[in-house]
């Protein structure tokens, strides 16, 4: 894991555990960051752009 990719995890966490609000606009880019590496690793799963697109409509991928 790289620096970007454990202050992704930390963004998400923080939003998921504290329930704070994502007034930076952090939680959307670390979302798709982490859904392009476990793509990548796995060869499955979410992409960048289903989770982008889940923010726009404001519900789940």
């Amino acid at each position: 894991m790289n620096i970007g990719e454990a202050n992704a995890v930390n963004v998400v966490l923080g939003f998921v555990l504290d329930d704070t609000d994502d007034s930076d606009g952090q939680l959307q880019g670390a979302c798709e960051l982490l859904a392009e590496k476990a793509n990548k690793a796995l060869g499955a799963g979410l992409r960048p752009e289903q989770v982008r697109a889940a923010f726009e409509k404001g519900t789940n991928p």
